[in-house]
């Protein structure tokens, strides 16, 4: 796929054949049927899920009692907020820990200056959250929940891109990023969405 979008790059190269250019795209994308949306379809299939179990964690106080009084260590209640806010920076962390694993895991098959801007994008984006995830006041039960999932996450990634794995389910191997491309041009143009 890159080597035609590359070939459609060299061809339609002046400013005035952008048009042949975008329909090149749009030929290429329905050939291989790889749009750049469907980068977001897990996440759009997965949000409600995750949204839905969310509410459901942080309303369990109001039908099982025993949820006052299941927790461990210093967040015995999971009905309240964390004494000590010290499972928002954990939930940040584990979700940190698995969205890294999984960008490192893809660093041979990444062009390097995305990879530098994935990896910065994601430490900015969980580092920030946390005060955000403080200042909502959740109980601990929704941070157990989402601290629980994170680590289910960080486990499947680490799985999914292990060799050793990946024959045993058939899954092809990740192969190494390489483009001339990015040799002359670090950051290559890329399609636009359509």
């Amino acid at each position: 796929v890159e080597k035609e979008f590359q070939i459609a790059v060299e061809t339609y190269k002046d400013p005035g054949a952008k048009s042949r250019r975008d329909r090149k795209y749009k030929e290429i994308y329905a050939k291989y049927r790889c749009h750049p949306v469907w980068l977001f379809a897990n996440v759009v299939a997965q949000a409600p899920v995750f949204i839905s179990f969310f509410f459901a964690v942080k309303d369990l106080e109001v039908k099982y009692s025993s949820f006052t009084t299941g927790g461990i260590l210093w967040f015995k209640d999971l009905s309240v907020m964390d004494p000590y806010n010290t499972l928002p920076p954990l939930a940040m962390l584990s979700l940190l820990g698995a969205m890294e694993i999984n960008l490192r895991a893809r660093k041979e098959v990444t062009e390097p200056q995305q990879y530098k801007i994935q990896l910065g994008v994601q430490r900015i984006l969980c580092f920030s959250m946390i005060p955000m995830v403080i200042g909502l006041k959740y109980p601990a039960g929704v941070f157990v929940y989402w601290i629980g999932n994170n680590c289910f996450s960080l486990t499947q990634v680490w799985l999914l891109n292990h060799s050793a794995i990946r024959t045993t389910f058939g899954l092809p191997p990740l192969t190494a990023f390489v483009s001339a491309q990015s040799k002359k041009n670090p950051m290559p143009p890329l399609p636009p969405p359509i």
